[in-house]
């Protein structure tokens, strides 16, 4: 009987482990599929900080683009 119980714990923590994965793809997925629904990147910039607000549940998000290394050669730093 003791077997049994601790497989069946066993299996309920990795059927929620299997269930909150899935949620987290289900989520990634949305979000990716209304990003990739924006046409310029001022839209795509501004549907990420929502979603990442949104998901996060931050009171605001900001993004900080920088120039690649190879955009800043012969620029002083």
């Amino acid at each position: 009987l003791g077997g049994s119980l601790a497989a069946i714990i066993a299996n309920a923590r990795l059927l929620e482990q299997i269930r909150l994965q899935a949620e987290r793809e289900r989520i990634v997925n949305d979000v990716t599929n209304r990003i990739r629904r924006s046409t310029d990147i001022q839209s795509i910039l501004t549907t990420t900080a929502s979603e990442l607000t949104r998901i996060t549940g931050s009171k605001q998000t900001k993004i900080k683009i920088l120039p690649q290394k190879d955009d800043m050669e012969g620029f002083d730093q």
